[in-house]
């Protein structure tokens, strides 16, 4: 990298003699006033001067931007009339006065391109004298890896206690069956033993419910056919509330 800026900054040299000495060619032959010498030479002295004022400096600079302006503009006009001579002078037969306005036009063209990129080459030059001490004031240790605390995972209470329950996101495997759950809880005393026609009998015997109930409609059917009065006193008291009540009274909501 030193290798190519060392170049480059000896070709940005040479090119500034170059421009630097045809801009003094050029001043000899009385085609141009400027002197990049002279701009050298105030800008050398431009830092020491203490006496120059701040207004001057501001004048200067509105100076030099006006001065590019009207440079642009007749660069504009220059090459617009280039163009409508070139016609004329690659012709085999031009006229003299023609030839000579042709090359008067190119050299001022030139002129005011080595004028413009003239100032480009001081900045780039500027750049590259500085840049060693730039990259230096610029240059940073490599920071030695900060230690990250590790990451301690915390547990939520209510999730805590909802795995406890459903199991790690799937139904917890059951511990007890049913039939050793209620022995271990009689065992301990916690429940009753259930008697009669309990939920509980029903739970162990699905087919229990209905066998009960077979078994109390035989006996009911027995009782009528032997004239039992308590079974007819029934039997009669649910046929006269039938008849009284009709299907459907009492039911006010779904109309039928």
């Amino acid at each position: 990298m030193k290798q190519i800026e060392g170049e480059r900054s000896e070709i940005v040299q040479k090119g500034k003699a170059y421009f630097k000495d045809f801009m003094r060619l050029c001043s000899l032959y009385k085609l141009t006033s400027v002197r990049l010498d002279q701009n050298d030479e105030e800008d050398e002295e431009g830092p020491s001067n203490s006496n120059k004022s701040r207004e001057s400096s501001l004048q200067e600079m509105a100076n030099q931007r006006q001065s590019k302006i009207e440079r642009y503009k007749e660069q504009k006009r220059i090459i617009a009339e280039l163009k409508e001579l070139r016609t004329h002078v690659e012709k085999s037969h031009v006229e003299e006065e023609v030839e000579r306005k042709y090359y008067m036009l190119l050299l001022k063209h030139w002129i005011n391109t080595v004028i413009d990129e003239y100032e480009n080459i001081k900045f780039e030059l500027q750049i590259l004298e500085q840049r060693p001490n730039m990259a230096h004031c610029h240059q940073r240790q490599p920071k030695e890896p900060s230690q990250k605390k590790s990451f301690r995972p915390f547990i939520i209470t209510k999730d805590q206690l909802q795995k406890k329950v459903l199991g790690a996101g799937y139904p917890s495997l059951p511990t007890l069956t049913i039939e050793e759950f209620y022995d271990q809880k009689i065992k301990e005393g916690t429940l009753q033993i259930p008697t009669g026609q309990s939920l509980h009998d029903w739970a162990v015997e699905p087919e229990k419910k209905a066998n009960d109930a077979d078994q109390k409609e035989a006996e009911d059917d027995e009782k009528e056919d032997a004239d039992d009065p308590e079974a007819l006193a029934k039997a009669r008291a649910w046929d006269d509330w039938k008849d009284d009540i009709r299907r459907g009274d009492g039911n006010r909501n779904n109309m039928g």
